[in-house]
């Protein structure tokens, strides 16, 4: 029984460095929640749903509430969920009005013959099964809103948190899954579609090998197939996890890109490997202790 999350792979941020608390309060609090749910015997899936809708609902991380804004400063956001004992997922892209993208990619899943549903019709979804949603306000935070006017005006110094948010578990009964949430990248076109959402790049589970979350440059996660050449890899190989992934980003580094992979196995595994200059992230060690860190070092 394992759970990790993470809150996105990427270059470091002023935002961030200021908020390094806040943000290491909110990633031990989600994390030790989500635990409690494992030990309550909820399935993997239903915990790495719930772990990333409090990963949404916080405005720190861009997912949910605190989504990134496109360049006509509206909001689109892509979620993907998978349970490795079925192998059934749900993803759902260029959403703009659920409060919880993640919900609604699970109700894709557990309800809809689909796997992938876009625009105004998985807004319809989302509404037509009773789904919570809200007004534009609600999903931009005033820093977004900050990023996003200096990148309007060409004085942003990189200073905005691309990036994702992400869950992987495996439960009391061995089964995996994962989960992976986006507010997409400040300024974006209207329509690009990230990883997030794509089965296989920044989303994979399967009982026989691993459940994986992906963050990064979205463009490197599709065309490498990240997350299913990580539980590909391990099926190949004698090489633990924690192996697996650092081969893997070291291979998609050469790409000269961002990468952050989590992911945890069947027999309880654990492998956090990322490239770039920060990934927060907090996982539950052997000894049951909660673990946080942002950047190389753990902090709690």
């Amino acid at each position: 029984m394992k759970i990790v999350i993470h809150g996105g792979a990427g270059e470091d941020s002023l935002f961030l460095q200021r908020h390094q608390k806040e943000y290491s309060n909110a990633l031990h609090e989600i994390i030790c929640k989500a635990q409690e749910l494992l030990l309550k015997g909820r399935s993997a899936v239903e915990v790495v749903r719930e772990a990333v809708v409090m990963l949404e609902d916080n405005p720190l991380f861009n997912a949910g509430r605190g989504s990134a804004l496109t360049a006509d400063g509206n909001i689109e956001m892509d979620a993907a969920i998978m349970d490795g004992s079925t192998k059934s997922a749900g993803g759902v892209t260029l959403i703009t009005n659920a409060r919880n993208p993640i919900r609604v990619a699970d109700t894709v899943r557990r309800r809809s013959p689909h796997m992938l549903l876009g625009g105004l019709g998985a807004d319809r979804f989302a509404t037509e099964n009773g789904l919570v949603t809200a007004d534009l306000d609600y999903f931009i935070t005033p820093h977004q809103r900050d990023f996003w006017e200096q990148q309007k005006q060409e004085t942003a110094v990189n200073d905005h948190l691309k990036g994702t948010v992400g869950a992987v578990a495996v439960d009391l009964r061995g089964n995996v899954a994962a989960a992976t949430s986006t507010g997409g990248i400040t300024g974006k076109r209207a329509g690009r579609i990230g990883d997030s959402c794509i089965v296989g790049a920044g989303v994979y589970a399967d009982n026989d090998t691993c459940a994986v979350s992906g963050t990064g440059d979205g463009e490197i996660l599709m065309g490498e197939l990240t997350a299913f050449q990580v539980a590909n890899q391990l099926n190949r190989s004698a090489a633990d996890l924690q192996a697996v992934c650092e081969l893997i980003v070291m291979n998609a580094s050469q790409q000269r890109g961002d990468v952050g992979i989590i992911a945890v196995s069947s027999d309880g595994q654990i492998g956090l490997a990322f490239n770039s200059e920060r990934m927060p992230r907090a996982w539950i060690d052997d000894n049951g202790k909660a673990c946080v860190a942002i950047y190389r070092q753990v902090l709690k």
